[in-house]
Parts: structure tokens; sequence; C-alpha cells
């Protein structure tokens, strides 16, 4: 999972980049925003369902319904604190 993460950040950071380079071209700057805030939202909703998956294996028989609010919350913590 620190792997996820740390692949989102480096997106994030390549894509700032190459709005920078971009910046007196006709390709929309919006666009390639859109695209990068899209990935990372893909990158951040995949590393949750991985971490439920890997949790309801080590938690067999435990309450499913609570696992799953749990890791909601943490999805939607996850976006709060990327921005998006």
């Amino acid at each position: 999972m620190i792997v996820i993460s740390l692949a989102a950040l480096t997106l994030d950071r390549i894509m700032f980049l190459v709005l920078v380079l971009l910046q007196d071209t006709d390709i929309h700057l919006s666009t390639i925003r859109l695209v990068s805030d899209l990935t990372i939202l893909v990158l951040t909703l995949w590393q949750t369902l991985y971490l439920r998956a890997l949790l309801m294996r080590l938690l067999r028989g435990k309450s499913e319904r609570l696992i799953t609010l749990s890791l909601l919350y943490y999805f939607i913590l996850l976006l709060l604190i990327n921005g998006r």
C-alpha cells in the first residue's frame, strides 16, 4: 500500500511538471489536471479495495459491514487529504 501511495504522489508531481512545461501550448491545462485527479482517485479507490480484501481475509467471520464502513471513512479521508 505504501507503494500505491508513493505512486499517487509521484504521479501528481509528474502531472504538475507537465502542467508547467505545457503552459504555452494549445493543450487545455484543465484536461491534464482532470486526468491527474481521476488517476489519483482510481489509485485511492484501488488501495481502499485492496485493504478491504486484506482485512476480510485476516478477520474471517467478523462484521463485514463494520469493515466496509470503516474503509469508506478511510477512502473519504484519503480524498480529503489529497484535496480531490
